[in-house]
């Protein structure tokens, strides 16, 4: 009973495949097999002319196999005999596939009825080989080939009358950033366009295995003439760069104060800063773009490049100061303590010349040094003041002492002979120690001089030393270190820090510095013309 069941429900689903097979037309029963002569869309047709008969406008045929004298009418005896016929006034593309049409009795082997259009594609060939028979009949603009072929023809014959025609399969490749396009009705041949995108540029076109390189090419024409083989255009495209030249001025040699940004090459429409950055002691004079001066800036930004520029830093120098901590090691004591600790003018001075090279350097332009590298190591007076050499200024910083413990007064000593302008800033000096350590007295400047040979020199060797070498030199004395008050004052850390602040804002303002390093970045933006 089972097996009876079983048959019986096999014949019932084979007689539905049956009667469903009955109801397809004739030409798309058979599957696609070597003999089936083409497809549209995955259906199969037994013969090419039934092929054409099913196409809609806009569909594809693709031949399976080489046909050979096929033909629509009678095959004897009836003058409407012909080969194969696109009618319909419809258009489609007939893929050959690699495949041949091939008529030896008839006038044509493949007509195309008026109102009809057929796109030829892939590689193939339409022959025949009937006497004063052509391959293919119809009006000329109703046969055409494909973006992707060619048709080519016996020498000195028009398309439609050729008796045998090839249809050559044009192979393209583009890759990201560009494309490659056919160029309609070019005579003698064909041609394709390779075009790159915005911001991109060929990088190398390959004709046929055989390779051309470019640069920077926007588009180039690749024609394709006398073709007797299958063709293959690839084309590569990358993105476009410009280059970005920097550069520094190098002369006088004195002012090759700072550093730039090195020379680089910048992606089409991307973004790209330049930094200008002057040594310690030097600013920013002036920066130029594409010789332009856009200004003392220490960056430079170029946004949506499209075009290479040039940018150029000059420096110009700013001021060195030479530190000298007065005495070494233990010295100049005050009788007293304080919290158990004796007060040292040299300790002291340690101190407060390394505060001030720190609040000095805080100024975009200048640059502080150290006499001697340890507080306990000691440098003769004279040697000291000539470490200045090539330095604008020399400051040597000490306490005073007297025979009073009264005694409450800044004392500067300059160089003689100094400038007004030196003097000036004497006097500027003396009044910012006196105002910060609130002293009873009014200061003093002068100058301290001794004769030998008739020529007058410095008394001190510290400023005798910076005048041998043309540095402008000072003595400063913060009031009485014998003044208890004062002594205590010195000993303190946070004072000595606001008075290294107090002298470095009164130096940095007298040369005209005042730009804090924090506060000097400053930025100039180039933006390219997107259009």
């Amino acid at each position: 009973m089972f097996f009876t069941k079983t048959r019986m429900k096999f014949l019932s689903i084979f007689a539905g495949i049956f009667i469903i097979a009955a109801m397809m037309p004739a030409s798309s029963l058979s599957f696609a097999d070597e003999n089936n002569a083409a497809m549209i869309d995955g259906v199969s047709y037994a013969t090419l002319q039934a092929a054409l008969d099913a196409a809609d406008s806009g569909e594809t045929v693709v031949l399976q196999k080489n046909i050979l004298d096929e033909r629509t009418g009678s095959e004897t005896g009836n003058a409407d005999v012909r080969g194969l016929v696109l009618k319909g006034k419809k258009a489609i593309t007939l893929n050959m596939n690699g495949k041949s049409i091939k008529e030896d009795e008839l006038a044509a082997a493949l007509s195309v009825e008026s109102g009809s259009s057929l796109t030829i594609d892939g590689s193939g060939e339409i022959e025949n080989t009937a006497g004063g028979g052509t391959a293919l009949s119809g009006e000329a603009e109703s046969v055409k080939e494909s973006n992707g072929s060619i048709i080519t023809f016996t020498a000195g014959q028009t398309l439609f009358k050729a008796a045998k025609i090839k249809v050559y399969k044009v192979t393209v490749h583009a890759g990201d950033g560009g494309t490659v396009t056919r160029i309609p009705n070019v005579e003698g041949g064909v041609a394709y366009k390779v075009a790159s995108d915005d911001g991109y540029c060929i990088k190398k076109i390959t004709v046929n295995a055989i390779e051309q390189t470019l640069t920077n090419e926007d588009s180039r024409t690749v024609e394709l003439k006398n073709v007797q083989s299958d063709q293959e255009i690839s084309a590569e495209f990358m993105a476009k760069t410009y280059e970005i030249k920097s550069s520094i001025k190098t002369s006088p040699a004195k002012y090759v104060g700072g550093i730039i940004t090195k020379t680089a090459y910048v992606k089409h429409n991307e973004e790209r800063t330049f930094k200008v950055s002057p040594k310690r002691g030097f600013t920013v004079k002036a920066v130029y773009v594409d010789g332009k001066n856009v200004g003392a800036v220490t960056a430079c930004t170029f946004k949506n490049v499209n075009k290479s520029h040039e940018i150029r830093a000059e420096f110009k120098k700013g001021l060195f100061v030479m530190l000298d901590a007065g005495h070494y090691a233990k010295y100049n004591r005050y009788v007293g303590t304080y919290n158990g600790s004796y007060y040292y003018e040299s300790q002291m001075s340690w101190k407060l010349h390394k505060y001030l090279k720190n609040e000095l350097e805080k100024f975009q332009g200048i640059k502080a040094d150290k006499t001697r590298p340890v507080q306990k190591k000691d440098l003769p007076v004279y040697e000291r003041g000539k470490k200045s050499e090539g330095y604008d200024l020399f400051l040597s910083l000490h306490s005073n002492s007297g025979t009073s413990e009264s005694t409450d007064y800044p004392l500067v000593i300059r160089q003689y002979g100094a400038s007004k302008k030196q003097v000036k800033l004497a006097n500027k000096l003396c009044a910012t120690i006196r105002d910060t350590m609130n002293c009873k007295n009014a200061g003093k400047v002068w100058s301290r001089t001794y004769k030998w040979k008739d020529k007058k020199y410095d008394w001190y060797g510290v400023l005798r030393g910076s005048a041998a070498v043309k540095t402008n030199g000072y003595i400063l004395e913060h009031s009485f270190h014998t003044n208890k008050a004062k002594a205590k004052w010195l000993y303190n850390n946070d004072n000595l820090k606001k008075m290294a602040k107090n002298e470095a804002e009164v130096i940095a303002a007298h040369y005209g510095l005042t730009t804090p390093v924090s506060e000097a970045n400053t930025d100039a933006v180039i933006t390219d013309d997107t259009a």
